[in-house]
């Protein structure tokens, strides 16, 4: 098995949850982070589509790598590689598969640049015709992945982890000591073939305190993994 063909196997059990952290930096290591949507991926990448001029598309374009991080309950996967642009014909395609409200918005907003109001935007996208073309500044990247780390939470905090690396002979998998920390959820408690033991063991003994990453905790944060919370 392919590391990603375990992650199709985990993202289809996360019921495709598109929802991933992008990490990117400046060409003098100053970083930054935001939630975005996956909006494809085969063995050639991960996909996905924002503002060229943006914050991340800047950085990208100056120093093109990054990291990308989906976590779904008891599980992480964490993917590095270089970042490319994706061709314009790519992006052409996917742009008239979006909604006419996303493109005219799209087409509208210069994202990350300062603006007067939100009524000042708001009138840029209404000065939008009804079939906007795809602008210059908005576009697509594919993340290449060289390596991969699959997490899986085990409740004995000895959690697995599955650590891939592209070599010039394929795939290299090697098991990386646990972390101590993670939230545990008996829906992603199946085994998977890269791991030799159940995600959720025993239920962990209760704790005294705040149960800060908890299994169940807070009504306040599982409100918050239920919003959409990403970007484009």
């Amino acid at each position: 098995m392919s590391p990603f063909e375990q992650f199709a196997r985990w993202f289809e059990e996360a019921g495709r949850d598109e929802r991933l952290a992008l990490a990117t930096a400046t060409s003098d290591g100053r970083p930054s982070v935001r939630m975005l949507l996956l909006k494809g991926f085969d063995e050639h990448g991960f996909v996905f589509f924002t503002g060229l001029t943006s914050r991340k598309g800047r950085e990208l374009a100056e120093n093109p790598r990054g990291a990308l991080l989906f976590h779904w309950p008891g599980r992480q996967v964490r993917i590095e590689g270089r970042v490319d642009r994706v061709a314009d014909e790519e992006v052409d395609v996917y742009w008239a598969t979006r909604p006419l409200a996303s493109r005219r918005s799209a087409a509208a907003s210069r994202q990350s640049e300062p603006i007067d109001s939100r009524e000042a935007l708001e009138a840029r996208v209404a000065a939008i015709g009804d079939d906007p073309s795809r602008p210059a500044h908005w576009g697509g990247f594919r993340l290449v992945p060289e390596t991969f780390e699959f997490w899986q939470h085990r409740d004995d905090r000895l959690h697995d982890r599955e650590h891939w690396t592209r070599t010039p002979d394929g795939w290299h998998v090697r098991r990386l000591t646990g972390g101590t920390s993670g939230v545990c959820s008996r829906k992603s408690a199946t085994s998977s073939p890269l791991f030799a033991r159940p995600a959720c063991g025993r239920r962990a003994a209760p704790r005294s305190g705040p149960r800060a990453g908890g299994r169940r905790g807070t009504s306040r944060s599982r409100r918050r993994r239920r919003s959409p919370g990403s970007t484009e």
